[in-house]
């Protein structure tokens, strides 16, 4: 063999070597990551089986119920308004009326005058 040959043959094997250790840092990450996502997977599966999960037919639920307490408040809201109406319309009509009797009872002649 010549020492032209000897040398490409070393230059190759050092290549190889070279290649080798990369592959084997590159196959370690691997699985690194592969063990780093495996124990996020099972810590994600734990805490949805340990978490106060609410499922989506509570939540349409409570969104039912939400509606109807809205629902009956607006109802409560219209009645009371209608009682504040009808209230403050006889409070007015009760103020004309008093009015009305004490412009009555303040007018001479009327019988009732005490003016002084």
């Amino acid at each position: 063999m010549t020492d032209a040959f000897m040398a490409a043959r070393q230059m190759l094997l050092d290549k190889l070597s070279s290649v080798e250790k990369e592959l084997k840092e590159k196959r370690d990450k691997l699985q690194r990551v592969k063990t780093e996502r495996d124990r996020l997977r099972l810590e994600t599966q734990r805490m949805r089986e340990t978490s106060s999960y609410v499922s989506q037919d509570v939540l349409l639920e409570d969104v039912v119920h939400q509606k109807e307490r809205k629902d009956e408040l607006l109802q409560k809201l219209a009645e009371v308004k209608a009682m504040h109406s009808a209230t403050t319309e006889k409070v007015s009509i009760t103020t004309q009326k008093i009015l009305q009797m004490t412009e009555l009872l303040n007018t001479p002649g009327s019988g009732m005058y005490t003016g002084l």
